[in-house]
């Protein structure tokens, strides 16, 4: 980047660099707290917001729990660093005329609260931290208020304690989390030593990041990437029609709920080998996976599923808190019922495809594509195959100090289902997360054992073709049979 802050390799026109650095000009010249445009999906997030004040379902919590010797003090100083280095977590969204703006606020004092549960018999203190923990969850943010960011350390024992941090997605992704714990796990060892921050200084903070792309944006930096998208989705079908339990809403809701399930280690291990074997990667292997069982599910051959991307595209974002993450539209092709091996070659094809178009906002790609709206569904796509994790964020070992990573009390569901695979020793963990008001619990925990058996098939006979690949096992199988032996005796 060159020193006025404009990157070296833009082409910009002189009245383009100055709307990117007018935010710092202005500040320079007149003071008070600088102000920035807001990215396309802090636009989305905003204009959510307005038409449903106080909802949590853009909540992005973490949940630490920490058993032994916990230094309080220097986990709020910790943190209390973490606010400072970074403006997204000292930024709220006002209007600024007839548009909203980014607004951060100066640096000050953070304070951890405490909530000392163990004046509770132990017997009640697991309830009690629970409902904390739903409670936290749901408690919505104001985004023109702020501030958006919280935490809170609950003392369950002498040495057990739980964190919560909550952000606000407009100001934080998944990533960021990542980011969050890496941070608070090197600067806990740090202050708890006696020593100062061994972070090196942010080289670029979100609202300069939202400036730059969107003086990008002005110069027609997207327009191939909005080309290949009206090509990749032209004609696309407009929604997949999982069977349902219940009758859709008039007005999409998003509460959910979540199952889990797991691929084992033989099957992780002889999916990986067979996307080596056709150039492809293990998500991609998944992608065709998912997209045949979809197939199963619904006979649709046109299939597109989402997924989401960092969004950070240079070493300058890789390490920061903000709302990078981005959204690809995959075009899963079924059609003339493909032998897998064939199907993940598509896969394959369609995610190289879309990684090297994924530059353009999902949201400006809805735009240009002017999809039917229908307030029952999401656009584009209402299935997600999200693969990743930042469970391992917290590395540096702290002597007498365990420290895990738990699962949300409670996570809401964008779209209709979404499928969470994350690779772990022993295989691929699973969690499905799913729209509660359309499907029952057993419904989807069925779908994750199908999904199971269908990779496992996948993996150990790639010539079958789509339609002939195992959803059931043998068990499951035996017991369909017999009820159907039965029921036909009643006849």
């Amino acid at each position: 980047m060159s020193t006025t802050g404009v990157p070296a390799d833009l082409d910009l026109s002189l009245e383009q660099k100055r709307a990117l650095l007018g935010d710092r000009l202005r500040r320079i010249a007149g003071g008070g707290e600088p102000e920035y445009p807001l990215t396309p999906v802090q636009k989305r997030l905003w204009f959510f917001e307005q038409l449903e004040p106080g909802t949590w379902f853009y909540n992005v919590p973490a949940r630490l729990s920490f058993d032994g010797a916990l230094d309080a003090g220097a986990l709020e100083r910790a943190l209390g660093e973490i606010v400072r280095r970074h403006d997204a977590l000292r930024t709220t969204i006002a209007m600024r005329g007839d548009e909203p703006r980014q607004i951060v606020a100066s640096a000050g004092g953070f304070e951890l609260p405490m909530v000392d549960l163990t004046g509770l018999p132990e017997t009640e203190r697991d309830a009690a931290l629970e409902r904390f923990a739903s409670d936290e969850t749901c408690r919505p943010f104001e985004l023109a208020r702020g501030p958006l960011f919280r935490a809170t350390l609950l003392k369950r024992g002498e040495d057990r304690h739980v964190l919560f941090a909550t952000a606000h997605h407009i100001v934080c992704d998944g990533l960021s989390v990542r980011v969050l714990l890496g941070e608070l796990s090197a600067l806990y060892a740090a202050f708890t030593a006696g020593g100062s921050s061994p972070l090196p200084a942010v080289p670029l903070q979100y609202g300069a990041f939202a400036a730059r792309e969107h003086a990008r944006a002005s110069a027609g930096a997207h327009e191939a990437d909005v080309a290949y998208w009206r090509g990749a989705l032209a004609r696309v079908t407009p929604s997949i029609e999982l069977p349902v339990d219940r009758a859709r809403p008039a007005r999409q809701t998003f509460r959910g709920e979540r199952v889990y399930g797991a691929l084992r280690a033989e099957t992780a291990a002889a999916l990986r080998e067979l996307g080596k074997a056709h150039g492809a990667t293990l998500f991609m292997t998944l992608l065709a996976a998912f997209a045949a069982l979809l197939f199963r599910y619904t006979e649709q051959d046109d299939i597109v599923i989402g997924t989401p991307v960092g969004g950070r595209h240079d070493a300058d974002t890789e390490g920061l808190i903000g709302c990078f993450v981005n959204m690809l539209a995959l075009r899963c092709n079924l059609a003339g019922d493909p032998p897998f091996r064939a199907l993940l070659d598509r896969a394959r094809d369609t995610a190289l495809g879309a990684y090297r178009h994924q530059m353009l906002p999902f949201d400006r790609l809805v735009e240009e594509l002017h999809p039917v709206r229908d307030p029952q569904r999401a656009p584009i796509f209402q299935v997600v195959l999200n693969m990743g994790s930042y469970a391992d964020a917290w590395t540096v070992p702290s002597p007498g100090l365990g420290v895990a990573l738990e699962s949300p009390a409670q996570e809401p569901s964008m779209v209709d289902l979404t499928l969470y695979a994350t690779e772990v020793a022993d295989g691929v963990q699973l969690r499905a997360v799913f729209k509660a008001d359309l499907f029952e619990r057993s419904t989807i925990e069925q779908l994750l054992r199908r999904f199971e058996c269908l990779a496992a098939g996948a993996a150990n006979n790639p010539e079958l073709a789509v339609s002939a690949l195992p959803i059931t096992a043998a068990a499951e199988a035996a017991t369909l049979t017999s009820a159907f032996t039965a029921d036909l005796d009643e006849v």
